[in-house]
């Protein structure tokens, strides 16, 4: 149908753009290697997950799915931008309901190095969440969730903005608001990293306050549900569920 029609377009585009240009092939060459390298981190990190408690793995995992969704949204701005070959807008004159239309962009937005590197790292979750019958069933739940908040709030913003996006001048506040985040990262690396050697306690609980808080924003509704479930508050992973599924 449809949705194998956009899936097909996409593949179809990005093979002619590599065609005609050696710089992409190896810029998406570059990409593969750099993106299997953080997922095996990842996937290393949340297998490590698995020999600690599980209110330390809920907190960890809350912050940081949410810290991909996130990253989802702030490339898609600043970075990425909107992607041509299945803009929305191109669609508008053809006939075909927008019922129709929604599920195949979905799709072939997922289909990239960004895309498959999300679903390898939410297979990650499954495994560190693999340590009861509840649990397993949560993270089931949970990771398609997540991947889609992902990938529409990353769309429907850069879709939106479209026009803005391709101008110059929010081209330049792009790569002035990179600089600012680089910096932040940095400084937030070097007070973490010494508040872990000097008061880990502080910093344990700093982490559990984030993730609760996190945990209540629509960037981490998702990602919650397994955590409420470890922390047994069933009635908030209900709660949590239901707000993923509306977004």
């Amino acid at each position: 149908g449809v949705v194998a029609l956009l899936v097909r377009l996409k593949l179809t585009l990005l093979r002619n753009s590599l065609r005609r240009s050696v710089w992409r092939t190896v810029g998406l060459i570059v990409g593969l290697v750099y993106g299997l390298g953080i997922v095996a981190g990842v996937l290393a990190g949340l297998i490590a997950l698995r020999w600690t408690s599980d209110t330390l793995t809920a907190d960890v995992t809350v912050v940081g799915f949410t810290a991909l969704t996130l990253g989802w949204l702030l490339m898609s701005l600043l970075v990425f931008g909107v992607d041509e070959t299945v803009d929305p807008a191109r669609f508008a004159l053809l006939p075909v309901r927008t019922r129709e239309l929604l599920p195949g962009l979905l799709a072939a937005a997922v289909i990239g190095v960004p895309g498959v590197a999300t679903v390898l790292v939410g297979v990650g979750l499954l495994i560190t969440w693999a340590r009861s019958v509840p649990l397993m069933v949560a993270a089931l739940v949970a990771m398609p969730l997540g991947v889609l908040s992902c990938v529409l709030l990353a769309r429907v913003v850069t879709s939106a903005l479209a026009a803005v996006l391709t101008s110059r001048r929010f081209r330049d506040l792009a790569v002035v608001g990179l600089v600012l985040l680089s910096i932040v990262f940095a400084l937030a690396s070097n007070v973490l990293g010494r508040l872990a050697d000097t008061n880990p306690e502080a910093l344990r609980a700093a982490l559990a306050a984030v993730a609760r808080a996190l945990g209540w924003s629509p960037f981490g509704w998702a990602w919650a549900v397994p955590a409420d479930v470890a922390r047994g508050d069933r009635l908030v992973a209900g709660i949590h569920l239901l707000l993923a599924v509306v977004l």
